[in-house]
């Protein structure tokens, strides 16, 4: 695996929050989709069209305890993978989150301050997509917060 350079790394609050992949999985246990870390978006989420949410947040609560307080109406199951400095993943470390299908990010930021989280994912598309780590406490303009850490945000370099 290697970094992909349309993601900067920087030192901002969420930055040990980069050295993860993801899973996505569909309710029958079959792998949707995989990111492979920072700069990279993997193929289901480059747009909506595939069942892919518009508004998304990759939140990191236990799977089954998301089902218990929620049931299964807006999330799928989502594993999170961390990996080192060398980019070498460690599944033996992987946990089960969730992927909130969100009416808004102010929506999702309530889903993830009720289960005591901190930070989240946020997803979105608006003809491109973009994947932030932002925190959930504030309900600041994120693209402006100097927390917030860029995972994947497309640029067009030509």
């Amino acid at each position: 695996m290697t970094q992909k350079t349309n993601t900067p790394k920087t030192m901002a609050t969420y930055n040990k929050e980069l050295n993860y992949a993801f899973e996505f999985y569909h309710d029958n246990g079959t792998l949707i989709d995989k990111i492979d870390g920072p700069g990279d978006i993997g193929y289901w989420l480059t747009t909506p069209d595939n069942g892919a949410p518009i508004y998304g947040a990759i939140i990191p609560v236990a799977y089954k305890l998301a089902q218990e307080k929620m049931g299964n109406e807006r999330f799928i199951k989502a594993v999170r993978i961390p990996f080192d400095e060398e980019w070498n993943e460690h599944p033996e470390a992987k946990e089960e989150i969730i992927l909130l299908y969100a009416d808004s990010l102010a929506d999702a930021k309530q889903v993830a301050r009720s289960f005591g989280c901190d930070f989240m994912y946020w997803t979105e598309w608006d003809g491109t997509r973009i994947m932030l780590i932002v925190g959930v406490e504030d309900d600041t303009d994120i693209y402006k917060d100097p927390s917030t850490e860029t995972y994947y945000f497309y640029t067009d370099n030509n």
